[in-house]
């Protein structure tokens, strides 16, 4: 059947109006009506600008409207929350949607003959800066996908997250414009802190992932890798512990850790480098006995000898596990070298063989005077070897009167059958 064309075109007049009607409702309009002659000015959803929401509502037929004149440009606030764009994917710009700037996309600006560009941005900035807000748009809830695409860190239950899915655009909403380049842009901007992974399960595998911020403390943590459900939590990782204590504000000694019920073996060293610069017998002694908030595996840089580890007498187990010293001799075990020597560095197995034969029943000692160090009874022609306090070798030689400034702190002088430390008042 053949329709004729002067139908077609009546239709379409017809549906045109209907659609119109959306916005224009024309048993509103009363030219008689009386409204209070004030200004204040509302924008209809036809673009046009009433004096008032009387003016618009009596003389327009408006449906509705908001606040402050029109611009005619992307620069009104309107709230383009519920309306359906449609299903495409095309990205159209930037509006107000349930109160927040929010990326838009769908088939196009004009519903139900309401061309509501007008209330478009290009850019977050320009939607922020006219209606203002900000980027921290909370994204919990909203799903993006199984897929583990590395998408960037977002605002999730009020804290900052690296999110990972198939991509920004969710039931026809860009919500890139609510993503940020770096944890630390996200936090900036949003006011987030550190978040504590406490109760997370990075799972049994032994890998070392980073310092953390967990139960409260800054840690080493270690597991099969830091996304878990979709979210990228290495976005709380830190380059150090005391990076992590400095962002996450913790306090370094923190009396809170002290725990009676723990008992720490005094016999088992075990060094770490405590947030506060000091090597630590243990970790278990650094947490409930020092109170130390964070640490890191083995003594602090440098850290040779402490005179405040050394407590004579300490019965250390007599077990046969050798240690070569920093200071260059060789202990029974690690709790000698720490009791005894007051060492914090040492290396698995006794040192090398120092001793020369020829000279091993000579009795010489390191002496200090005036400053200089000297060699009492040096062996002629013997060689001697010098170590700082961080056990680098600083100099060797054979004279009885090495040219080593030691005006200052100790220093171990390794010679014929042993070594001495020698330390400068």
């Amino acid at each position: 059947m053949r329709i004729p064309l002067l139908f077609l075109v009546a239709l379409s007049m017809f549906s045109t109006r209907m659609t119109a009607q959306a916005c224009i409702d024309s048993t509103l309009i009363d030219p008689f009506a009386f409204c209070p002659m004030i200004w204040d000015p509302v924008c209809g959803c036809n673009g046009v600008t009433y004096g008032n929401s009387c003016e618009a509502e009596v003389f327009g037929g408006v449906t509705s409207f908001v606040s402050g004149e029109c611009a005619q440009s992307s620069g009104d606030c309107f709230d383009v929350g519920g309306l359906d764009f449609g299903d495409c994917e095309m990205v159209m710009g930037v509006a107000v949607v349930d109160g927040s700037c929010t990326g838009i996309s769908g088939c196009g600006w004009v519903v139900d003959g309401v061309d509501y560009s007008v209330y478009s941005f290009e850019n977050t900035g320009d939607c922020l800066a006219a209606c203002g807000g900000g980027d921290c748009q909370d994204l919990a809830g909203v799903d993006f996908g199984v897929c583990t695409m590395a998408m960037g860190v977002a605002l999730i239950n009020g804290d900052c997250v690296g999110l990972s899915g198939c991509g920004w655009v969710v039931d026809g909403v860009d919500y890139s414009v609510y993503s940020f380049e770096s944890l630390e842009a996200c936090q900036t901007t949003c006011g987030s802190s550190c978040t504590d992974l406490a109760g997370i399960d990075f799972g049994f595998c032994d890998m070392v992932m980073g310092p953390a911020w967990v139960g409260g403390s800054c840690v080493e943590l270690s597991g099969c890798g830091w996304v878990v459900d979709g979210v990228d939590y290495s976005v709380y990782s830190f380059a150090s512990l005391e990076d992590c204590a400095a962002s996450c504000g913790a306090s370094c000694i923190d009396p809170s850790l002290a725990d009676p019920l723990v008992d720490c073996n005094p016999f088992e060293p075990e060094p770490v480098c405590g947030c506060d610069s000091l090597s630590h017998l243990n970790p278990c002694t650094a947490t409930y006995m020092d109170w130390v908030s964070s640490y890191n595996a083995g003594p602090c840089a440098g850290d040779c000898f402490d005179a405040s580890r050394v407590v004579p007498g300490m019965q250390c187990p007599e077990t046969d596990e050798p240690v070569c010293g920093c200071d260059g001799l060789t202990y029974a075990n690690p709790c000698e070298a720490w009791y005894s020597g007051g060492l914090a560095t040492w290396s698995a197995g006794p040192c090398d063989p120092i001793a020369v034969t020829e000279f091993a029943d000579h009795a010489w000692k390191a002496v200090v005077a005036d400053g200089q160090l000297q060699l009492v009874n040096w062996p002629v022609g013997a060689t001697w070897r010098v170590f700082n306090s961080s056990g680098q070798l600083v100099a060797t030689g054979t004279e009885d009167r090495p040219a080593i400034d030691v005006s200052s702190g100790w220093v171990i002088v390794v010679g014929p059958a042993g070594a001495q430390r020698v330390l400068v008042p």
